[in-house]
């Protein structure tokens, strides 16, 4: 009889289906109490009416099923690398490693897949002639499948870097979640060393985003579309366009199992038994935890013993974590006389931590030129003036360079260092630059006095809020009116007012929460459209006439308000649709804006007290004139 060699090996297959069945009988046995049963309980509890909506609406668990059984399935297939004995069986056997590998990578892919297409089909005869119950469980079984093959891989991946069984989870979790935690230790450590520093932008956390994918997948992936003819209208379960996220993921996938595949080949049996089986791999873990525990106990300890001792905090654990990493690899606690690679990364943290302590690159310092900058979104314009209103650190994007110029006025004071004043002022600051986006944040005290200087913090703020068009945006008038002029989604701009009058007088009732509801927060509905815009054109004018909204550089506190009025509307520009562009089911999302009315406000006050006589007298208010 000729004997050869074998790419796949059925009878390995169904070895690992029989000695591994707890964990596909397990996953079967939740997803058909999940999915078929719980839906034939609901048609005949319910005597019908099955929603097909609810095939689809299952498919985020896929996320946090696969995230876990990805793992284990892992475990299992490739327990036989982290026994020598195994290791050194499994080498004997007449089936290339080529085939091992395949025939173990296939054996825990099963795991998921077939269990997916049972629960399928027997969802799929539950919802017998129900249209669109194919689409619905297509799209549910396409979600399952892709998710489960992204995590499977990456564990399997993970495992042919390692050659312990309980490194493989360990593995996993930290790569499932690194890109956040770094960069998370990263933004604490950069926010303790430059008082500038605002935040990564948007490009890292775009990335961030991506390497975490648990995070990333954590949506639905389908969009219903309503169609059928008046009267027979049913829901049709399409994929959106997050199912190009997915696609991503399913990509990555088959890069990682074409790398752990390479890797599986090269492997070595006699590292069965270490934690990191791949020579290239130790110094990355090495080094990288040595990093990883000197940032993050490293900022701990700082927290703990005070200020001024992070760098210090950061280097020592530095190196102790480059010996614990050692220790671990060598499974030795005579790793001190490989102190050289310890001095090395220790000295680059070093390194690193001076140039941030010291600003050598200027960070700190940092003001871009007038010319360069084509705007800048400013947050927290009106704290050097703080009324407790929208205001107050609403967010307005400046084009002006008049406007420009004097934000940099205040960047420059607040980056000399801390002066003598009065007033805390802190700043957002987003420069568009020709280069690019930087992002900055400016906090220091200013004193009022200097509001008549030319060149200083307090006149240039003095000057922005001088600028009634400039805050007649900043409050976001502009969209309540644009939401006056025409409809915006299914609601109607509606507006509120709440009345403070008396607070100071009855402190003592405010203690009693039913009785501070009632009495001081009474809201109204001003449902008439003509009252709005009656009620919105006084409001207009008192602004312009400089009756409401005024800001100086000294005024701080509540604006002896006698009241508030809150107006909301549907923002067409953050309007989003829960389920796709094709039905009606839409959320979405308002945006408020809140104006102290004092008794100044004499053209707001006169149409109150017209629109609504009684609740004025009621609450004790007057006009003037």
């Amino acid at each position: 009889m000729r004997s050869g060699t074998s790419f796949f090996d059925w009878t390995l297959f169904k070895k690992n289906v029989t000695r591994f069945w707890p964990i596909w009988a397990s996953y079967l046995t939740i997803w058909i109490f999940v999915m078929p049963v719980n839906f034939l309980m609901m048609d005949i509890n319910n005597a019908g009416g099955l929603e097909i909506v609810d095939i689809a609406s299952a498919s985020w668990a896929h996320l946090w099923f696969s995230l876990f059984y990805g793992c284990f399935s892992a475990m299992a297939v490739l327990s036989h690398l982290y026994s020598p004995r195994s290791a050194n069986f499994y080498g004997t056997l007449p089936v290339r490693r080529e085939g091992i590998f395949l025939t173990q990578y296939l054996a825990g892919l099963s795991f998921v897949v077939v269990p997916n297409i049972l629960v399928a089909a027997l969802t799929l005869l539950t919802f017998a002639g129900t249209p669109g119950a194919l689409g619905a469980v297509l799209v549910w079984l396409t979600v399952g499948c892709g998710v489960y093959f992204f995590f499977y891989t990456l564990a399997v991946l993970c495992g042919m870097l390692v050659g312990h069984i309980l490194a493989l989870p360990a593995f996993y979790a930290a790569v499932n979640c690194l890109a956040y935690i770094v960069t998370a230790l990263i933004d604490a450590v950069m926010n303790e060393m430059y008082k500038t520093y605002m935040g990564p932008g948007s490009l890292v956390t775009g990335a961030v985003e991506w390497l975490t994918p648990a995070s990333k997948l954590n949506r639905n992936m389908y969009t219903l579309r309503q169609v059928g003819e008046a009267g027979h209208l049913y829901h049709q379960v399409l994929f959106n366009e997050n199912a190009l996220i997915l696609a991503a993921y399913v990509g990555a996938g088959a890069v990682m199992a074409l790398a752990a595949f390479l890797l599986y080949r090269a492997r070595r049996t006699e590292s069965a038994g270490d934690v990191v089986a791949v020579r290239f791999m130790r110094p990355v873990f090495k080094y990288g935890f040595a990093v990883c525990c000197g940032l993050g106990l490293g900022f701990m300890t700082g927290i703990i013993l005070g200020e001024g001792t992070l760098s210090m905090n950061i280097v020592v654990w530095t190196a102790l974590g480059c010996f614990f990493a050692q220790m671990i690899l060598d499974k030795s606690f005579r790793v001190f006389k490989k102190w050289k690679g310890a001095l090395a990364v220790t000295a680059v943290m070093a390194a690193v931590l001076a140039v941030m302590a010291f600003d050598l690159t200027g960070f700190d310092t940092w003001i871009p030129k007038l010319e360069d900058v084509e705007s800048v979104k400013v947050t927290g314009l009106g704290t050097a003036s703080y009324m407790n209103d929208s205001a107050d650190w609403q967010t307005v994007t400046l084009t002006d360079p008049e406007h420009i110029e004097k934000i940099l006025e205040i960047h420059r004071e607040g980056v000399k260092g801390e002066r003598p004043g009065s007033m805390r002022v802190s700043l957002g600051l987003v420069y568009h630059t020709k280069r690019g986006d930087v992002s900055r944040t400016v906090s220091f005290s200013l004193d009022p006095a200097d509001a008549g200087t030319p060149g200083t913090a307090a006149h240039a703020f003095e000057e922005l809020y001088a600028d009634r068009e400039l805050y007649w945006r900043l409050y976001n008038f502009d969209g309540f009116e644009a939401a006056l002029r025409e409809e915006i989604g299914a609601g109607k701009p509606t507006i509120y007012y709440s009345n403070n009058n008396g607070l100071a007088e009855e402190f003592g009732d405010i203690l009693d929460r039913d009785v501070y509801v009632d009495k001081y927060l009474t809201t109204i509905d001003i449902t008439s459209r003509a009252n709005m815009e009656k009620l919105f054109a006084a409001v207009k004018e008192d602004f312009f006439d400089g009756n409401i909204c005024v800001r100086h550089v000294e005024l701080q506190g509540d604006y002896t308000k006698e009241m508030s009025l809150a107006f909301e509307w549907e923002s067409p520009d953050n309007k989003m649709t829960a389920t796709g562009p094709y039905d009606d089911y839409g959320v979405a999302y308002f945006q408020r804006m809140e104006v102290g009315i004092p008794s100044t406000a004499v053209k707001t006050l006169a149409v109150l007290k017209e629109i609504l006589p009684q609740e004025l007298e009621l609450h004790g208010y007057t006009t003037e004139g």
